[in-house]
């Protein structure tokens, strides 16, 4: 039963007590019957809300995990966007120069180079 049947009921029954057609006992069974049916849709309320809270949490912990790998497929991005690899007729002016940096730049990020002109097809080295 929806409330505002409920509220109905109680208006016709109001009514009727006014007019002195019901009994008392007519009036405390009619009110006891709607003091269940509230009940019962208090009850069904607070199920509702027992669902809506857990597919609330359920929704928040899928935008933690999607938030999560975001953000792990940025810093991959970002890493992968750090390092560059060797290819062939490569030099450290063409490649400082693709990434927008000055060869001494290059140099700094790479002290692992002992011989920078002599740059390995393959190696990986840093460039931002």
């Amino acid at each position: 039963m929806n409330l505002k049947h409920i509220a109905l009921s109680l208006t016709t029954l109001s009514a009727l007590a006014m007019s002195g057609c019901a009994s008392n006992d007519d009036l405390i069974a009619a009110q006891e019957k709607q003091q269940q049916q509230i009940t019962q849709l208090e009850s069904q309320i607070e199920k509702v809300e027992q669902k809506t809270q857990k597919q609330e949490r359920a929704i928040q912990m899928a935008n933690q995990q999607t938030n999560k790998l975001l953000t792990d497929q940025t810093k991959e991005k970002e890493q992968k966007s750090m390092r560059y690899v060797v290819k062939e007729n490569d030099t450290l002016y063409s490649i400082a120069e693709e990434h927008r940096m000055g060869v001494g730049a290059l140099t700094q990020l790479n002290p692992q180079l002992s011989n920078p002109n002599l740059l390995l097809i393959g190696s990986t080295i840093n460039v931002k």
